[in-house]
């Protein structure tokens, strides 16, 4: 059964030292807690995570909270006042058709 184990760590660190020797470097894992403990295995972004462990965050329109600002008080209030300027407008014109 020893016999067995140190092949097998043979084997393990010979393919260590091939990697080592060759002119590919180990990728890098996220690393990020697993829920079974261990360290996460995806590759990283330029940030250091993977997707799921603080990758890319959606912005802007993608982003599922927002909003367009059309519904704002402010936005109402000008929809108000450009209503009655339009109002006030037609009512003047047909005003000077009857004069």
């Amino acid at each position: 059964m020893a016999n067995r184990t140190a092949v097998k760590v043979a084997r393990v660190l010979n393919g260590w030292q091939k990697l080592q020797k060759s002119n590919y470097p180990m990728q890098a894992i996220c690393g990020a807690k697993t829920r079974a403990g261990g360290p996460c295995q995806k590759h990283p972004m330029a940030n250091g995570r993977c997707m799921l462990h603080g990758g890319k965050s959606l912005s802007g329109i993608n982003h599922g909270r927002y909003v367009s600002g059309d519904f704002t008080r402010e936005a109402l209030q000008a929809k108000k006042r450009d209503a009655l300027l339009i109002l006030a407008t037609t009512a003047l014109l047909e005003l000077e058709e009857i004069l």
